[in-house]
């Protein structure tokens, strides 16, 4: 299900980093470089990440019986001019093809980002409000250094169509399993800048894989949901970013 607006044409949320006189993304991350969470005005719960070397991820899906189960992400390289943040992304859904969208977003009160998403063309916009990850999950911290072993756990995946799935992580990275009859390998690595995010690489099986042995890359994040359960939240593009591959689980 598309999240914006299901006639789009192309939507997204972006964040387009450059400090003032035309500075690169990395120049603004200490504006809006970090993770948040909030829900958009078309109901989707989303966690935002703008990483330290400018990429931007917007993971949107719902909460089901408390647990978050993605629909699809939207991602783009950004860059900043002072507080304003706007540009395009790409969106990613479990239903339909890549898609370009827009934003128009500031930083307020210091930390969170408010803004509009529109489609591509215009002619249809909606609103968010983002604001710390650590504000709602305490023990979350964007600035302590994922490792591999942080998430070396057997994960039950929750489906769209709601049936669990098991993907396994090994202490040194290792990823293996099946996620609606696909066969998944692969790994998770740290990051640099010792930022609380992991990379991600998986390589999908034979059939019925609908994109048999390709590969895709992107990032994992874990945090503690302080009810005796954790969340690991993926998502993950193609090379030339043409399909993109997203999933939640718990453990």
């Amino acid at each position: 299900m598309r999240k914006h607006l299901g006639i789009l044409t192309g939507l997204g949320l972006t964040v387009l980093l450059t400090a003032c006189g035309g500075g690169t993304a990395s120049d603004a991350n200490n504006l809006a470089e970090g993770a948040r969470t909030g829900t958009d005005s078309w109901g989707n719960s989303f966690v935002m990440l703008v990483l330290e070397n400018g990429d931007f991820y917007s993971l949107y899906g719902t909460n089901k019986a408390g647990d978050f189960v993605l629909q699809g992400f939207d991602q783009g390289t950004p860059t900043v001019n002072g507080s304003a943040l706007q540009g395009a992304i790409t969106e990613y859904d479990s239903s339909n093809p890549a898609a370009k969208g827009k934003l128009d977003a500031t930083l307020v009160s210091g930390s969170a980002l408010k803004g509009t998403i529109a489609n591509a063309a215009g002619t249809a916009a909606g609103t968010f409000t983002a604001t710390p990850l650590s504000a709602k999950y305490a023990n979350f911290d964007y600035h302590t250094s994922a490792k591999p072993s942080d998430v070396a756990y057997s994960w039950t995946v929750t489906t769209l169509n709601g049936s669990a799935e098991k993907i396994s992580i090994s202490a040194t990275g290792a990823v293996a399993g099946s996620i609606n009859g696909c066969s998944l390998s692969g790994t998770v690595s740290p990051r640099g800048k010792g930022k609380n995010v992991l990379n991600m690489d998986l390589l999908f099986g034979p059939s019925p894989c609908a994109n048999a042995k390709q590969s895709v890359s992107g990032i994992a994040l874990d945090y503690d949901l302080g009810n005796g359960k954790r969340q690991l939240l993926a998502a993950l593009q193609d090379p030339k970013k043409s399909y993109g591959y997203s999933f939640s689980a718990q453990r």
